[in-house]
């Protein structure tokens, strides 16, 4: 189903900040199956850290469903675009001692689940995206696995030397141009709100693919396109948009069938908590619809407390009761 373009000025307060118009580069075409025919799906700017003052627009294939940004930011404004400061980097600095127990509690939940459909035991480990290495030092903790057979890949360069230091074999690297991986070793990978983020989730998958021995998982955990708050917040201010850092949204029907074209066979799909997509969505209406700055202060994940443990309470019983929320994980096996 296509949407109507809206019209959506810049808002006043992005025009005073005035952050560079950044470089863009033109797709043209779905990234997942070649198509053409590209329908107008939402548009917004950079209501979170106001990077850049451009407008950016989602499109949707009319031939698989996929999602993407288009235009796009180049990849030499990346820089930009992640700042120093972005909060994937500094997470454990911004959040509260109660707020990272939980997180801890939810990420431990996770990976046992996820480490239920490996068929055989666990010896090495990757995680596309590490950030500061919070699943890096889980795993390294519950399944007595050495630091050596511990593998990440991340943007942060002062993220990754701190992690080396400790002894993770952590690189500097996208999953494209990494060579660091021996084929057919790793037993599980994770990427956990990083597809969304990269070029080519094609070539991506692919590589991952490679990596994986035969049976090896791979869990995935992205936005999910069909959930409540996408759809109420669906013009431009889902939390789950980020524009212009992500450039592709999936649901269900889209992932698995990016996974089984590169030889992962989707064996579990559930629904995460979508916390922070629900507090962005209020944040962002409030901050730049209604223009109560102050009162959407009390909707950032990194700040709002009282709400964080609303929203996650709130998604975890709709999960519970079979209800998609904005979190998607799907869990594929290596066949």
């Amino acid at each position: 189903m296509s949407h109507p373009p809206i019209n959506l000025p810049c808002p006043k307060e992005l025009e005073v900040l005035a952050p560079p118009v950044v470089s863009e580069v033109k797709v043209g075409a779905c990234t997942l199956c070649g198509g053409t025919n590209l329908v107008y799906y939402a548009s917004g700017y950079d209501y979170e850290i106001r990077t850049c003052l451009n407008k950016w627009t989602f499109k949707r294939c009319d031939d698989c469903e996929h999602v993407q940004l288009d235009t796009r930011p180049a990849t030499a404004e990346l820089s930009v675009i992640y700042p120093a400061h972005y909060y994937s980097y500094t997470m454990s600095d911004k959040l509260s001692v109660i707020a990272l127990k939980g997180k801890e509690i939810l990420d431990r939940s996770k990976l046992t689940t996820i480490l239920q459909y490996l068929k055989f035991p666990l010896t090495t480990y990757l995680d596309i995206g590490c950030g500061d290495g919070r699943y890096l030092r889980s795993i390294e903790s519950s399944n007595n696995i050495a630091r050596s057979n511990i593998y990440g890949l991340e943007l942060n360069e002062k993220t990754v030397e701190v992690l080396r230091r400790e002894g993770f074999q952590v690189f500097y690297e996208r999953v494209e141009t990494c060579d660091g991986i021996q084929p057919g070793s790793i037993s599980l990978a994770t990427m956990f709100h990083v597809i969304e983020h990269v070029e080519n989730p094609v070539a991506v998958i692919a590589k991952i693919s490679d990596w994986l021995e035969p049976g090896g998982i791979l869990a995935i955990e992205t936005p999910n396109l069909n959930a409540l708050d996408a759809q109420l917040f669906r013009k431009t201010y889902w939390g789950g948009y980020h524009f212009p850092r992500h450039w592709h949204l999936f649901h269900e029907k889209t992932l698995s069938e990016l996974l089984r074209r590169q030889g992962i066979e989707p064996v579990y799909v559930s629904y995460q908590t979508g916390h922070s997509f629900w507090m962005y969505s209020f944040h962002h209406f409030i901050r730049y619809k209604l223009k109560w700055t102050r009162l959407s202060q009390l909707f950032d994940p990194m700040k709002g407390l009282f709400f964080l443990i609303i929203f996650t309470g709130f998604d975890k019983i709709r999960a519970a009761l079979g209800i998609k929320t904005s979190s998607l994980l799907i869990v594929g096996r290596k066949v």
